[in-house]
């Protein structure tokens, strides 16, 4: 299985990366650390070609130095994409989205 794991170079996402990359999966990372942008839909396209499923863990926590338009581009805008190609790719008509605080 090949999975796309945004935002897997710190914190949660780093932890499924492994865990995924244990059970055999494929993991294809995919992180601001690495240069790849999440608010870009074409660079998450090609990202997600050839993808079983998607872990999306990619936000901005909110830090004093980060920008209020920039985590709300990130979180929201970011997960907008996400959400827009796995219904078009996998024509989705159901989903679930966690968010937690």
């Amino acid at each position: 299985m090949k999975v796309l794991v945004t935002g897997n170079e710190v914190m949660i996402g780093s932890v499924v990366e492994k865990v995924l990359g244990a059970d055999g999966c494929e993991v294809i990372g995919f992180d601001i650390a690495n240069g790849h942008n999440i608010l870009n839909p074409n660079e998450i396209g090609s990202a997600l070609k050839g993808c079983d499923a998607v872990v999306h863990l990619a936000a901005l926590l909110g830090h004093s130095e980060d920008a209020p338009d920039e985590i709300m581009a990130v979180n929201l805008l970011g997960t907008w994409h996400i959400n827009r190609f796995l219904l078009s790719l996998f024509h989705l008509k159901n989903g679930l989205v966690a968010s937690f605080f």
